[in-house]
């Protein structure tokens, strides 16, 4: 958590990697939340997100809307698999996470999921093995090995200053606090949001929450009121694939 922290620019740095006693008050902590004290990345709207798409080169939009339509954490992005994906339920298996040497690791305790598999996306994915360019990690180098930790940040710094929304501490975070800003704009029921994010639930703390129909649907209905052209022009522009990223 505290690695994720540092690298989406939330803390300056991992005070469990320079750990200091526990006097006078400066234990890490502390340290941890005098660092949290600065103004969180704020949110894109969805005029922002669909702009920010747009301004992504085709090749690379798989990458920013992965997180848009799946509220995934960057580890958990990065660390996504065909294996990860149930497409007869329309579903994504969220489980594992990259850690520093990228490996793929079980997610913390509490964050393991299952979120939906919007169509737009399943289109996507579905062209891309048609195409025989979807094979094992779905974002990779040519050589197969699963993208590193802050690897490709430049793709998404170029689109968020293309649309004047690039700010201090605004990376791949707050592309996942958008989805779930405008799922409950959209009116889906915060229990289905905070379960799809990986939050441990206010009121149901200890108690698994299933998807219901109704929870698929709206979900379904929100994004692809907000993204489902994108998506028809970026098949048009070109099949999606793998970009290289040696």
């Amino acid at each position: 958590m505290l690695t994720d922290a540092e690298i989406e620019g939330y803390i300056e740095s991992n005070p469990c990697r320079t750990p200091r006693r526990a006097r006078h008050g400066a234990t890490q902590r502390n340290a941890v939340y005098e660092q949290l004290g600065r103004e969180p990345p704020k949110h894109l709207e969805r005029d922002d997100m669909r702009a920010l798409i747009h301004a992504t080169p085709v090749a690379h939009r798989l990458l920013v809307m992965w997180p848009l339509t799946t509220g995934a954490r960057r580890a958990e992005m990065l660390a996504a698999h065909v294996d990860d994906l149930l497409w007869a339920k329309r579903l994504l298996n969220i489980h594992y996470q990259l850690d520093d040497q990228r490996q793929r690791v079980n997610v913390k305790a509490g964050r393991k999921r299952e979120v939906v598999l919007w169509s737009g996306l399943e289109r996507m994915l579905t062209a891309a093995r048609r195409d025989g360019t979807l094979d094992g990690f779905i974002f990779a180098e040519a050589s197969g090995r699963p993208l590193g930790l802050g690897a490709r940040d430049q793709i998404l710094h170029a689109a968020l200053e293309a649309i004047g929304a690039r700010e201090k501490g605004r990376l791949w975070h707050s592309l996942r606090h958008s989805y779930a800003t405008h799922l409950r704009h959209a009116g889906v029921r915060w229990e289905a949001v905070e379960y799809m994010m990986g939050h441990r639930l206010r009121d149901t703390t200890g108690r698994y929450v299933h998807l219901v129909d109704e929870d698929r649907a709206a979900v379904e209905q929100a994004l692809t009121q907000a993204f489902g052209d994108i998506v028809d022009s970026t098949l048009e522009q070109a099949q999606p694939h793998r970009p290289s990223y040696a």
